[in-house]
């Protein structure tokens, strides 16, 4: 089976033999990317799903590195993986699904005798190729969730912890907006204007998120109460979330409203409008070639000072909220529709 998964300005033509693999990988983007049955004449880069192994007998005498292609504190997320580096190529050896991620230039080959947890490894490499092609073609992004209404996006922005996910849950389950994004949102400047796209992900939230929204344990028939501690995160099912949890039609490209920065930690309920969010946007860049992310060297790190989009986001109105209650400030919001 072929395809191309497209997402903005850069597209990953795929084949997968196994038609139950490529369905599962179908549903994981389909609502951040565009899915296309006709192979790109320009891709990024080509991804090629092998059922055979991979010839080891080069391994022998090439450099072997310990990596990760998913670093995370959960287990579930890791992915711990040796790359082995040859004349022309590296090669990657997950440890997980016991896969074989064989980088030649733009193409890149997958070797592996079963799809059993394979599907992680490739969300994680058409992830990684994708992220880092975004900034390479001057696209921002931030450590944020993305909301929508009316079919314009609010940015909710801030470091882990802050209550981005709480936030944005209670004025979708509360308020009538709309999920777009959980964990990234992606800037990008064309013609004079800003749009933002959101990202796909596994879902994961905070057990206090639970106690902050109202209707969302219920929502995601999920016990919270099992767990004692408020910071810990739990894992959940992309097909239980997308289906019970309201979603946007559109992901892609969407005009930004206004950007919110919260604070669940302060019981104290505020909303303050913001006149200067320049160093607030700094702190929540989203890198995509740093630390245990620079598990493969397909592409060349680059560097850009994204100016133009932090100058046309600092125009845009953002308010500082603290509390769990966004009913206490959701008007200050909702006067800008």
């Amino acid at each position: 089976m072929k395809a191309c998964f497209k997402y903005l300005d850069i597209n990953i033509n795929i084949e997968i033999q196994d038609p139950e693999l490529f369905n599962q990988l179908n549903f994981f983007f389909c609502h951040s990317f565009s899915i296309l049955s006709q192979w790109s004449d320009s891709p990024d880069y080509t991804i090629k799903v092998q059922p055979s192994d991979y010839p080891r007998g080069e391994l022998s005498n090439a450099k072997k590195d310990s990596v990760f292609i998913r670093k995370s504190v959960k287990d579930f997320f890791t992915r711990p993986a040796d790359r082995y580096t040859c004349p022309g190529k590296e090669i990657i050896h997950s440890l997980k699904s016991n896969a074989f991620i064989v980088f030649e230039s733009q193409c890149i080959n997958v070797f592996s005798m079963t799809s059993e947890d394979l599907l992680m490894d490739i969300v994680e490499l058409i992830r990684d190729l994708v992220f880092k092609q975004t900034k390479v073609k001057g696209i921002l992004a931030l450590h944020s969730t993305v909301v929508e209404k009316d079919g314009e996006a609010i940015l909710v922005i801030g470091k882990k912890g802050a209550g981005k996910s709480t936030t944005a849950l209670d004025m979708v389950l509360n308020h009538g907006y709309n999920f777009v994004s959980g964990d990234k949102a992606f800037i990008k400047f064309a013609n004079n204007n800003l749009s933002v796209s959101g990202w796909p992900d596994y879902p994961h939230l905070g057990i206090g998120t639970f106690y902050g929204v109202e209707k969302l344990s219920e929502k995601l028939e999920f016990d919270h109460t099992q767990f004692t501690d408020p910071n810990e995160k739990v894992a959940l099912s992309p097909a239980i979330f997308r289906t019970r949890i309201p979603h946007s039609k559109q992901s892609s490209e969407l005009p930004i409203k206004c950007i919110l920065f919260p604070n669940v930690q302060k019981k104290h309920i505020t909303s303050q409008r913001l006149e200067n969010t320049k160093k607030h946007l700094h702190e929540n860049i989203e890198e995509p070639f740093k630390g245990t992310k620079d598990w493969h060297h397909t592409i060349t790190p680059t560097k850009n000072n994204f100016e133009l989009i932090f100058e046309a986001l600092e125009k845009y109105p953002a308010y500082q909220v603290s509390g769990t209650n966004v009913s206490q400030y959701i008007g200050d919001i909702n006067e800008l529709y």
